[in-house]
């Protein structure tokens, strides 16, 4: 749970830090404002969205494919299942007609024999029908699986792709991070210590930002516009002494 103003004043009272001081916070302010406002943009890339979507995709495809695949496996099954058939059918005609070719066995017997191979044939016959449907059918599915593959491949392209700018612009990001990183730690040493815990403990409950400065009659942290006789009141105050809005409880800088 963030602390409250109160709770911050019940912490750390600083009741004056030197014009220089204050004027140098907002130089602190200006780099962790880049800052933040770097890690938004890390965190905003449109490389980021995109990979997301092709993950999407991706998944859709993986689905659609996975159910192409499994039909592909059926089809395939249900095909050497009619082969296998066949091949058994032919098998027994093959057999018939040995038989029936040497002359072997009676009248009667050879004439139950050319029946049966005429029947057989048919059911032969029959059979290629229903292989040549199962073949059409593996041939469609597995048109489908290869079209399947080939566009998830496409995406896994464009997501190295998008993986390779993402990480360029992070990378980019990162550096000029790692500057203004070393440029605040150079702001901050010079300033008074007691002055920086307050400003960032403000800063940690003030949407990052601790010390706004007094410009144009108003406070630039939360907009706050100061009547005359506030803007009076203010100035009355000594250069060292740290002021805070009213409004946002900021420390706010006096130009």
């Amino acid at each position: 749970m963030d602390a409250s103003p109160a709770d911050l004043e019940s912490e750390i009272v600083v009741a004056k830090a030197s014009a220089a001081d204050q004027h140098a916070l907002l130089n602190v302010q200006s780099l962790d404002s880049k800052l933040l406002q770097l890690a938004h943009k890390a965190k905003s890339l449109p490389e980021i969205a995109d990979l997301a979507k092709l993950a999407e995709r991706r998944a859709e495809f993986n689905e659609r494919l996975s159910a192409s695949e499994r039909e592909l496996e059926a089809a395939a099954s249900a095909l050497q299942s009619s082969e296998q058939e066949v091949a058994a059918v032919q098998s027994r005609i093959d057999r018939n007609q040995s038989r029936l070719d040497t002359g072997t066995g009676s009248s009667k017997d050879l004439t139950a024999l050319q029946t049966d191979v005429a029947h057989l044939s048919e059911r032969r016959g029959d059979l290629e029908l229903i292989e040549l449907e199962h073949m059409e059918a593996v041939e469609a599915v597995s048109e489908t699986v290869d079209a399947l593959t080939q566009e998830r491949s496409g995406i896994d392209a464009e997501s190295a792709e998008l993986e390779t700018a993402r990480d360029k612009a992070l990378s980019e990001i990162e550096s000029e991070r790692a500057d203004v990183e070393t440029e605040r730690a150079s702001a901050v040493a010079g300033i008074d210590p007691d002055l920086v815990r307050l400003y960032e403990k403000l800063r940690s409950t003030l949407d990052g930002v601790g010390a706004a400065a007094l410009r144009r009659n108003a406070c630039e942290g939360c907009g706050q516009q100061f009547s005359p006789t506030q803007l009076n009141e203010i100035e009355d105050r000594a250069d060292d002494d740290i002021v805070r809005c009213e409004e946002c409880d900021r420390i706010l800088v006096r130009l």
